[in-house]
């Protein structure tokens, strides 16, 4: 597997900057994905009214296409969405670690 260090990316899909690097997916390693996300969160005292608005206005944002074009320069995957999508996923992923950090038996020293 140290081979393909340089020869895949460990996302659920083709990164746009880097469209000839395969998923180590697609290479046959299941559930290897260990991307790297970034996301914006409020406080959960925040007005729903308000939290809708600032999602509406962040969308906007990584919409454009420079704003979109800088963050793939990057090597991101912009993705915005809603706040359920955000909340969901936070949900899934925290899960997620969770399984691997109590298979792994990492403990905090």
């Amino acid at each position: 597997m140290a081979d393909l260090c340089n020869k895949a990316i460990a996302s659920n899909k083709r990164i746009d900057g880097l469209p000839e690097v395969p998923t180590f997916e697609e290479l046959g390693y299941k559930d290897m994905n260990a991307a790297a996300w970034y996301a914006l969160y409020a406080s959960s005292k925040t007005p729903d009214a308000q939290a809708q608005k600032l999602n509406a206005e962040l969308n906007k944002i990584l919409k454009q296409p420079e704003v979109k074009q800088r963050l793939t320069d990057f090597g991101a995957i912009v993705n915005g969405g809603s706040t359920k999508e955000l909340g969901d996923f936070t949900v899934s992923e925290t899960a997620r670690y969770k399984v691997l950090i109590n298979e792994a038996k990492i403990a905090i020293e």
